[in-house]
């Protein structure tokens, strides 16, 4: 079972357009895809507390999701650090926080219509041995 969390677009596009550098997460479950997920970034690690950094840039016109997945064997608690970064013609925002939780994980960003051009970095560590895969997907709403 993946446990979710979706961090709404309601307060990611108000924490973005005031440039506020805090995300908050709430549990439930992500929003119906509207168009087949891409994805953009990914990495692999394995051994004692392997640890790995998955990025992403996106430009678009529309709003999208995008959606940061942590899988581990075997699942066992990981801790790491989300960050986004948006800008548009006179606005730059930013966003990010810790991470934690028993895999696997999935992170859900809206980014709201209108930004040019965001970054996203998912870093991830395991708390014992295994393999950690760390990938970023995106989903045009």
């Amino acid at each position: 079972m993946t446990r979710e969390f979706r961090v709404t677009a309601k307060k990611i596009a108000g924490a973005l357009l005031a440039g506020m550098a805090m995300v908050v997460l709430t549990a439930g479950p992500a929003s119906a895809a509207t168009s087949p997920a891409r994805v953009l970034g990914s990495c692999l690690a394995h051994g004692k507390g392997a640890s790995c950094t998955a990025s992403a840039q996106v430009r678009h016109a529309r709003a999208v999701n995008l959606f940061a997945h942590v899988t581990a064997s075997p699942h066992q608690r990981v801790s790491g650090q989300m960050e986004i970064s948006c800008s548009k013609p006179g606005l730059g925002a930013f966003a990010g926080g810790p991470i934690s939780g028993r895999t696997p994980l999935k992170l859900q960003f809206s980014i709201p219509t209108g930004f040019k051009h965001c970054s996203a970095i998912i870093k991830a560590k395991l708390r014992h041995t295994g393999k950690l895969h760390v990938w970023i997907t995106a989903v045009t709403k």
